[in-house]
């Protein structure tokens, strides 16, 4: 693989090939030469944090039950069941009225962009986003016809001045402006979560330009510190819609995620999709995961492990990088974004190809914007002595040609 585009392929495709070839890839990815390579790679869960024992009782119960219905298709928007327990849930937890109507289950969050870019973007219109943000979604916008405009951001997120800027220019230009996606709560690969005052100021621009918000909170329930600012959908539920997924708090291989929004939006996406739906009888065990309240416990559980996970790496950062480097405390999520003070990113991926770590640096995330020398630490995957061992060998790699 020899540039940005090749990564676009698939993250799944690019972890497995940094684990196994030989020589450092280039942009963003190196990939480590030892067989005992530490890899701070994909924003993946930790495998221990699966509730499996849940999961496998609710599974137990739900096939022993006379609801032969359960093994079938579920079309449209989703199992009633299921709306209604996120929609019940996320409203006390924003104090909010999402209604289950304004919700479509879907395959994980990457089937809600995925269905989101077929129904809304046509070729040539304007998708705009973070400087550094998920490069999935910009392959699933691109594959559309979108141009991707990417938006400034600081240590606090999205610069909301700069949108008005940028969506001045745009209108002069009569460019057809779609939306804007952001991951605004939890961000990738920054870790930043947008102030409220932030949001505010970034809905109040998009009434001006008549501009849609996708909101994209993948990471928003990984939470260790209180209180969060409100999520985008209740500060503006007539322009915002709101994408979320289980995969980083249940396991990702239940490709269980949701999407919500003005129900205009809602109701083509339901109408539209082909992939007839996800499997009934996962969105019912997650309903009943929810609805029992054993979702809410796995959830601190969690939380207060991938916790333990950052400090870890907080910890190891202020012990192997302090004279190099500077780096963000993430408030929740699977990140720290650590930004070199001088020298060369590519110089450290290949130093770290030889003390054995890899990374995923800023190239693999850039939307266009003003190239950084920052590197995404996910802990997420990692246990907590890999985690200290890794920060250790990317220490040695930067001070090798700081």
């Amino acid at each position: 693989m020899s540039d940005v585009r090749a990564h676009e392929a698939g993250l799944a495709a690019l972890l497995s090939a940094a684990r196994t070839q030989p020589a450092a890839m280039s942009a963003g990815l190196v990939a480590p030469v030892a067989i005992d390579a530490i890899f701070f790679g994909g924003g993946l869960p930790d495998p221990a944090m699966h509730p499996t024992d849940a999961m496998t009782r609710l599974l137990t119960e739900l096939l022993a039950a006379p609801q032969g219905q359960l093994l079938g298709y579920c079309h449209g928007a989703g199992d009633d069941e299921l709306r209604r327990a996120i929609a019940q849930q996320f409203s006390a937890r924003e104090d909010s009225e999402l209604s289950p109507d304004q919700i479509v289950v879907t395959n994980g969050s990457s089937g809600a962009l995925s269905l989101l870019a077929v129904a809304l973007i046509d070729p040539g219109d304007v998708v705009l986003c973070e400087a550094l943000t998920y490069p999935g979604v910009l392959a699933t916008f691109r594959q559309m016809g979108a141009r991707i405009v990417p938006v400034p951001v600081d240590g606090d997120g999205i610069c909301p001045g700069e949108l008005a800027s940028i969506l001045t220019r745009l209108r002069g230009e009569r460019a057809r402006v779609k939306f804007l996606y952001t991951i605004a709560t939890c961000q990738s690969p920054t870790g930043t979560v947008l102030s409220e005052q932030r949001r505010r100021e970034i809905i109040e621009i998009a009434d001006r330009f008549d501009m849609l918000i996708v909101q994209d909170a993948t990471y928003a329930d990984i939470r260790f510190d209180q209180p969060f600012p409100r999520e985008m959908i209740t500060l503006a539920p007539h322009r915002t819609v709101h994408v979320a997924s289980f995969s980083k708090t249940l396991a990702p291989g239940l490709r269980m995620g949701w999407v919500a929004g003005p129900p205009a939006i809602i109701d083509v996406l339901a109408q539209m999709r082909t992939d007839l739906g996800t499997s009934r009888l996962v969105q019912r065990m997650v309903a009943r995961l929810i609805t029992d309240g054993d979702f809410d416990h796995h959830l601190r559980e969690v939380n207060a492990w991938y916790r333990q996970k950052r400090d870890v790496v907080l910890e190891a950062l202020s012990a192997s990088c302090a004279a190099h480097a500077t780096w963000s405390v993430p408030a929740g999520g699977f990140f720290v974004w650590l930004v070199l003070d001088r020298g060369d990113l590519g110089a450290v991926e290949a130093a770290g190809a030889q003390h054995g770590v890899g990374f995923f640096g800023a190239p693999y995330f850039n939307a266009g914007g003003t190239p950084v020398a920052g590197i995404r630490l996910a802990y997420g995957e990692l246990d907590r002595s890999e985690l200290a061992e890794g920060i250790h060998r990317l220490g040695r790699a930067i001070a090798a040609v700081a």
